[in-house]
């Protein structure tokens, strides 16, 4: 809730569920706590590479929205 900064309930999975289907879209993160994601990208990757680790973190956020969050 970007109003009140409540993280999702824990029993949500939230995180846990994006990276599953971050990884059915080809990017590979770590989940820290309940909710948050860490992303590290070489630092030798281009302006290209990081559009597409966001285009596929973007799509796999949307694909777990469109589940539904408990």
């Amino acid at each position: 809730n970007k109003e009140t900064r409540e993280s999702f309930p824990m029993a949500s999975r939230v995180g846990f569920r994006i990276m599953a289907k971050a990884y059915e879209n080809g990017l590979i993160f770590r989940v820290m706590g309940r909710d948050v994601l860490g992303v590290s990208p070489p630092l030798i990757c281009t302006e290209s590479d990081i559009d597409v680790l966001v285009d596929r973190l973007r799509r796999s956020i949307d694909q777990v929205r469109a589940e539904g969050v408990d």
